[in-house]
């Protein structure tokens, strides 16, 4: 049998060949697997089926089964050859834009009366829960009557549409060849919680998040704000590696930062999990010039650890607003099902302090 890497890594070699072909012999190439998957999609099928009935042996729950289960039309339903061809040719175009691009060009300024609009959420990677704080929000002000959209930004551990049982296409990427080739972003909202909000999702992390420049996601966003009341994003995180000096990713999230109405920055209540959220703080607030919400998440319920972390914090930076969401089971059981975090002392606690400080934001 062969493995999943020496599958990547063929599949790599194979994308460097076609790269200089012609446009016939790409499509035939493209063609040719479309063809090979709905031959194979018996074969297939039957794979997945083992895998399902593992799973089920060890226990994975019916949500997690069902978005394992592949179906028997999945193959028929994303292996047409048009489609196949329609897609590459997208790639094929973003890629001519991104390199006939000089470096440095100037690009249109962001409509701030529009994006004033946007609340971005982030924070340092390593579960802190910028997605999950990002999804109650995006919830809470859906759920009290606003047009709310949540696009997940965040090129380190883009997870929303995942946390959601949701499909990760069409994701960002779709949403910025429809607004550069004029079609705006009609179609790649999916909605969630319930239909309280919907979600643009975002990108793994690798080769596709070069493209999204901030002048390009500034662009998505202005469109959204065109069909919705407000939109939360998802804000990459900053590696560790480029702490205190300027990169690709920084000034991307700074760019955003200052177009936002909003900026939430989320950390965990551990010593380190304070520390990294302040550094965090530090190197996307010292380049945006923005001052943070800041939420603590899985809080203790100790009165006098609580008041530590509100000193340790406030000693350090002043917050426009500070939250301790206290740890909560719910929050993981509804990570499990794919849904919204329901009735619980997190969503209480979340749902109080978005009505204090983000009411105007509906």
């Amino acid at each position: 049998m062969v493995g999943v890497r020496e599958l990547a890594e063929r599949a790599k070699n194979a994308a460097r060949a076609l790269l200089p072909l012609e446009r016939s012999r790409k499509d035939a190439a493209l063609l040719a697997t479309a063809a090979a998957l709905r031959e194979g999609a018996e074969a297939i099928g039957r794979a997945n089926g083992l895998d399902v009935e593992r799973a089920r042996a060890n226990g994975l729950s019916a949500a997690m089964l069902d978005r394992l289960s592949m179906g028997p039309n999945v193959i028929e339903a994303t292996a047409h050859p048009d489609e196949f061809l329609q897609v590459i040719r997208g790639a094929s175009q973003r890629t001519i834009t991104r390199i006939g691009e000089p470096v440095g060009a100037a690009h249109p300024a962001p409509d701030s009366s529009r994006l004033g609009r946007l609340i971005v959420v982030g924070g340092p990677s390593g579960g802190a829960g910028v997605t999950e704080m990002a999804i109650g929000i995006s919830h809470r002000l859906g759920s009290s009557g606003g047009r709310v959209a949540l696009v997940d930004a965040d090129d380190a551990t883009s997870s929303v549409a995942q946390r959601l049982g949701l499909s990760v296409h069409p994701n960002l990427l779709t949403a910025i060849d429809g607004v550069e080739q004029g079609a705006g972003v009609a179609g790649v909202f999916q909605p969630a919680g319930g239909q309280t909000f919907a979600v643009l999702a975002g990108l793994a992390a690798g080769v596709d998040a070069a493209d999204v420049r901030s002048h390009r996601l500034l662009a998505v966003l202005q469109e959204a704000l065109g069909s919705f009341d407000t939109v939360v994003v998802t804000l990459a995180t900053v590696p560790e590696h480029v702490r205190g000096r300027e990169n690709g990713r920084t000034s991307s999230g700074s760019a955003l930062l200052a177009a936002a109405g909003r900026a939430v920055a989320v950390g965990t209540a551990s010593p380190v999990g304070v520390t990294r959220l302040l550094d965090w703080i530090a190197v996307h607030g010292a380049a945006s010039r923005v001052r943070f919400d800041v939420i603590v998440n899985r809080a203790p319920r100790d009165g006098y650890r609580r008041a530590e972390l509100v000193e340790e914090i406030t000693r350090t930076y002043r917050p426009r607003s500070l939250a301790l969401i206290p740890f909560d089971p719910a929050v993981e059981e509804a990570g499990w099902e794919g849904t919204v975090v329901g009735r619980s002392r997190f969503r209480k606690a979340l749902d109080a302090w978005i009505d204090e400080n983000l009411a105007g934001s509906r």
